[in-house]
């Protein structure tokens, strides 16, 4: 059931305060929109008054400073131009110069330099006596203050951008006037003037630029702008009257209208408290309120009705529920020992109350009643769906796990598979024994996952030459394994063709290039080798260079011949290089899981560590490749293999006849 919101705050009125105060509130939206247009041209006036004393005032300055430059100069003094001016009134002779330019005099403020007046203005006048000579002459405001009244034709003030005065004509309303005059183009009137009197603000700039001082003078309004002003005022008055008469008038005819309705209201109260013999006859109209009058009656005649027939319900009502109360007895049977004791109990209770209607209470013995029945009920079903809900969803998480795990067996095939193949192409174990005595070669690979990326071949190319490769491709996975045996079977077969190793590296890298939607590359270094004369040729596709550790002891890095990766460009020429191996030289070829193998902290192995480890003698190949795996693992201790590691370790030993 929805509850109804309690009213707040404008809805507690009674409806005939709510229309009143909508009344005036009305009247008064009404006036603030007609009034704004009013004010707005009352004050645009008003500006455009201002503005034209302004200008007015303005004229008569400048014919003043015009006139009163001529005066001045009586008393001249002559300063070249070439500089800053000595004296109590300097000017930078650039300014001068700037001044004079177009004109032969100009007239105007600047600031004073005496101690005893810092930065006060005072009026001077320069004017061009030759080409490189000028005459100045200056004066301070307050001397020329006649002068100024005149010219203007009213009072006057003037004071600077600090609030200082600097001239007047009458002293009685400056200290008046003082705390106002940063009020803007119209500081208010003065307290001792007639109502017709205002002043009037213009700024005043130096001859450098910047104002300098404000001039204020006192505007005597017009015998037409007092009547403009009193005509507005009179209308702003008549518009009152004329709103408080309108808001009068309305809440008079709502009282008048709201009376009766208030009576139908007194009426229809009564009769909701059981008063079904109220007097509600009053005089009707033919409006909507007599409509409504008649309305009452008829319900006052309805409600006798229905009382009437109250006697009768109750009598029904009695049946009702020694039924339901049957019916509540047979289904508490199927109820716990302890929840039927308790509907017994409120059942008894409603037995005790036989001529009680509480159908409607939901706090009525029967109404409890009914309610601890459907609860278990409800209840009961509620905990069946539940169940049956965590049934099926058990089902369905079983059947997915099923289907993943079967999909998971399937994948671990296919790894296993693939891991099976990638090392079914690895040289078998045997291929190493069988170039000793020429050569001691040791070769393994430990990729990171299933499948590496990584790959090593020899193999002989005929009775004298061995080929070496040592191979990285880009990602992990099935997708680097399937990679690496492409290149792996493809540089098999140029080699087979007698190509030379860069002459392999261009043609495959070509082929991979060509067909590469998916963007993936490879690093190679291949090495043919002449197992009787120890002359070694080779090419590098952008793979990390071999170490070479000579019988000495002395380590070398084949740096030579180093291309870019396969795959990336179809069109580039990889270089050849050569290296002559000596009876007891060892070589190291390997991936970068090598050098970038890292431990817990994501410490790199390092070339450093590897050439340390590799420059240590070892007895044969394998002890090599051991040793060094064993130097990696113990360097990266905990961490997870990150990369696959590849290691090929060759010891030239070649049969002296």
């Amino acid at each position: 059931m929805t509850r109804t919101p309690e009213p707040r705050g404008f809805q507690t009125l009674s409806l005939r305060t709510q229309i009143t105060l909508l009344l005036w509130g009305s009247l008064l939206l009404l006036t603030a929109l007609l009034s704004w247009p009013l004010w707005n041209i009352h004050h645009a006036q008003q500006q455009e008054r201002i503005t034209e004393a302004q200008s007015t005032y303005l004229r008569a300055w400048n014919a003043l400073l015009n006139a009163q430059g001529d005066r001045m100069l009586s008393a001249q003094a002559v300063r070249p131009k070439g500089g800053q001016q000595d004296g109590p009134f300097p000017l930078n002779a650039a300014l001068v110069e700037e001044l004079l330019r177009n004109t032969s005099q100009v007239t105007g403020l600047v600031p004073s330099a005496l101690p005893a007046q810092p930065l006060r203005a005072v009026l001077s006048t320069l004017r061009k006596t030759s080409p490189r000579d000028y005459a100045m002459s200056s004066a301070p405001l307050s001397s020329i203050s006649s002068t100024i009244r005149d010219a203007l034709g009213a009072d006057f003030f003037i004071v600077d951008m600090q609030g200082q005065l600097l001239a007047t004509n009458n002293q009685t309303h400056w200290s008046t006037l003082q705390a106002r005059q940063a009020a803007g183009p119209q500081i208010g009137l003065n307290p001792n003037a007639s109502p017709g009197e205002e002043w009037v603000s213009l700024p005043l700039p130096g001859l450098e630029g910047p104002d300098m001082a404000r001039l204020y003078v006192q505007h005597i309004k017009s015998s037409a702008e007092q009547r403009a002003e009193s005509l507005w005022v009179l209308c702003c008055l008549l518009w009152v009257a004329l709103v408080l008469v309108l808001g009068n008038l309305g809440q008079k005819l709502i009282e008048r209208l709201f009376a009766p309705l208030e009576r139908m209201g007194d009426d229809l109260t009564a009769l909701a408290q059981g008063d079904w013999f109220v007097d509600v006859k009053r005089p009707k109209s033919g409006n909507e309120i007599g409509r409504l009058q008649q309305a009452l009656e008829v319900f006052q005649a309805q409600a006798k009705a229905l009382a009437e027939q109250g006697f009768e319900k109750q009598l029904i009502n009695q049946r009702e529920r020694a039924l339901l109360d049957v019916e509540l007895r047979r289904i508490a049977q199927l109820l716990p020992e302890h929840e039927q004791t308790a509907l017994h109990a409120v059942l008894q209770h409603h037995e005790g109350q036989p001529h009680a209607d509480n159908r409607d209470n939901p706090d009525s013995p029967l109404a409890r009643g009914f309610h601890m029945v459907s609860e278990r009920v409800v209840d009961q079903q509620v905990r069946l769906n539940e169940l049956l809900a965590q049934r099926t969803a058990d089902l369905n998480v079983v059947q997915q796990a099923l289907a993943e795990r079967t999909q998971l067996d399937r994948m671990r095939e296919e790894l296993a598979l693939a891991s099976k193949l990638q090392a079914a192409n690895l040289p078998k174990p045997d291929a190493a024994a069988s170039l000793r005595p020429s050569v001691d070669l040791c070769a393994t690979m430990r990729p990171a996952r299933e499948v590496g990326g990584d790959f090593y071949d020899f193999f002989p190319l005929d009775s004298d030459r061995l080929v070496l490769m040592v191979g990285d491709a880009s990602g992990k996975g099935v997708a680097a394994g399937m990679l690496v045996l492409v290149v792996r079977t493809l540089l098999r077969a140029h080699l087979l063709a007698g190509m030379s190793p860069a002459q392999c590296l261009q043609s495959c890298n070509r082929l991979l290039a060509q067909d590469n939607p998916g963007g993936s590359f490879t690093t190679v270094f291949l090495a043919v080798l002449n197992i009787h004369s120890g002359h070694m040729e080779f090419s590098n596709a952008g793979h990390n260079p071999p170490q070479l550790r000579r019988a000495s002891g002395s380590l070398e890095s084949l740096e030579q011949a180093n291309g870019v990766m396969l795959g990336i460009m179809d069109e580039w020429t990889f270089d050849t290089a050569h290296r002559q191996l000596l009876p007891g030289d060892s070589l190291l070829l390997y991936s970068d899981g090598v050098s970038e193998a890292q431990d817990t902290a994501q410490h790199l192995f390092g070339q450093t560590r590897l050439a340390n480890s590799f420059a240590q003698p070892h007895p044969d190949a394998e002890i090599a490749v051991t040793e060094l795996l064993a130097h990696v693992d113990a360097f990266a201790g905990q961490a997870e293999q990150f990369d696959d590691i590849t290691l090929l370790v060759l010891r030239f030993k070649p049969q002296i006849s």
